[in-house]
């Protein structure tokens, strides 16, 4: 039940960050922080081999929250000040994240004759195994994502649709630039345990892919991007419980692309009509 309540809460906090992500065009910001965390744990299975004692499963997740952080605010500061484009830099972060983190694991399997803890897991997510305090914080973070959206909708909106525009109108674009990227990363740090790197970052594109089609409003699309993330965990849940050996993460995420296939043959019907 934990497993489904972190499922639940993390999805659709990303659904409440999909709309303004897919606006945006920020699908590959979502990848470049998610992947970043492969540089975290990289650097804690490098420090292991010098100290036993941070040998510990747990030890490398607390890595990758930092650099997901990291990488997060790098992103942003260059995205932000144009000192880059913003593919550039999501790139750069990731490669280098990705490079490092390859770099630890090797190094870990070197000295030890054996993978490092956790790295599987950092991939795939370990729906299984989540905590009671772990699904807490999952319930907690999706809270103060919602919030965070009821409370700066309209800026939000106005920044993603024209920045510049926002900002000659009056929004504080800067701040809601740093915002949208934080809460991202917010989800994507509690996202990576539950599904893992490879596929956080659908959970916040397929929402608002799915309801970009069929959406003829902000609330209908709203809406919808809760269905799919609701849906997705639901289906993905029941898949997992009736064959355990189909991964939970996995499901959810072919569920909620199952749903976007569907949403794009019901807008070409609609737009057909």
């Amino acid at each position: 039940m934990t497993s489904l309540v972190a499922i639940l809460a993390i999805t659709i906090a990303c659904a409440a960050l999909s709309g303004f992500v897919m606006a945006r065009r920020w699908a590959f910001v979502g990848e470049g922080i998610g992947h970043s965390g492969f540089g975290g744990a990289g650097t804690a299975w490098m420090l292991a081999c010098l100290f036993p004692a941070l040998d510990d499963p747990k030890i490398p997740y607390l890595f990758v929250l930092g650099f997901l952080f990291v990488a997060a605010a790098g992103i942003a500061y260059l995205s932000r000040r144009e000192k880059l484009t913003g593919d550039a830099a999501v790139g750069i972060f990731l490669v280098a994240s990705v490079a490092w983190g390859f770099l630890g694991q090797s190094v870990y399997f070197y000295a030890k004759q054996a993978q490092p803890a956790g790295f599987t897991t950092l991939f795939f997510g370990q729906p299984s195994g989540i905590s009671t305090p772990f699904a807490v914080c999952a319930v907690m973070v999706a809270v103060a994502v919602i919030l965070a959206v009821i409370t700066m909708r309209k800026e939000m909106l106005a920044y993603c649709i024209d920045p510049l525009l926002a900002h000659t109108s009056g929004v504080r674009a800067g701040f809601i630039h740093y915002l949208l990227i934080g809460l991202i990363a917010l989800v994507i740090a509690v996202g990576v345990n539950v599904v893992g790197t490879l596929l956080v970052t659908a959970l916040l594109i397929l929402p608002g892919a799915s309801a970009g089609k069929i959406a003829n409003s902000m609330r209908a699309h709203t809406m919808i991007c809760l269905v799919v993330a609701v849906t997705g965990s639901l289906g993905g849940f029941l898949l997992n419980l009736a064959y355990p050996f189909l991964p939970l993460g996995a499901m959810v995420v072919l569920t909620m692309c199952v749903m976007f296939v569907l949403s794009m043959i019901a807008g070409s019907r609609t737009k057909g009509a």
